[in-house]
């Protein structure tokens, strides 16, 4: 792993006002005690319904920060969605996927990032104790199931929206396009 690299952190947001700048600034003070300098966030809003709370408070750290960039998805398509349309906008050599919510706490980058090798293309972290309400476990539980039959994913990968990937990773993805990205702006 080169640390001198460029890393994109894509982070969905909703109702995340309270939130996504703590995320930001432990994000940031971790990649840069790791020795990481050259690091961008892309913060996509995922039409929170929160009378643009979430929104003001994104654009707020793109005047504060200039590695930021905001994205206001004019309608709600979920964390997954969001997170599609924000690989649209990653730049970096390596790109990280976190919470807005300190699911996954910044803490943990550094075990995510030093386990992505010459030899991997992607490192899901996994959390064994979700701290989700329980209708989003049971939705978890659902996809899990959902994703085992429908595309034979092995009973021991574990996936969450805690991953890192390579660039020429996303640069595949980005070519399939999301008709429900709908972008209402961007900051």
């Amino acid at each position: 792993m080169d640390y001198n690299s460029n890393f994109s952190i894509v982070i969905p947001c909703y109702k995340s006002s309270q939130t996504i700048e703590t995320v930001v600034k432990l994000t940031s003070d971790e990649l840069l005690k790791i020795g990481i300098e050259h690091f961008e966030f892309i913060l996509v809003n995922d039409c929170s319904p929160d009378d643009g709370r979430t929104m003001t408070v994104l654009k707020q750290l793109t005047k504060k920060y200039k590695n930021i960039t905001a994205i206001d998805l004019a309608k709600n398509g979920g964390q997954h969605n969001a997170t599609m349309c924000g690989l649209n906008f990653a730049e970096g050599d390596y790109i990280i996927s976190m919470d807005d919510d300190m699911q996954t706490h910044p803490s943990q980058l550094i075990k995510l990032i030093s386990a992505i090798d010459d030899q991997t293309d992607i490192v899901y972290g996994y959390y064994p104790d979700k701290k989700h309400n329980i209708l989003r476990n049971l939705f978890s539980i659902i996809n899990y199931w959902s994703v085992r039959i429908l595309i034979g994913k092995p009973k021991e990968l574990k996936t969450s929206s805690f991953w890192i990937i390579r660039r020429y990773v996303r640069n595949y993805i980005v070519q399939f396009k999301n008709k429900d990205c709908y972008l209402q702006g961007l900051f």
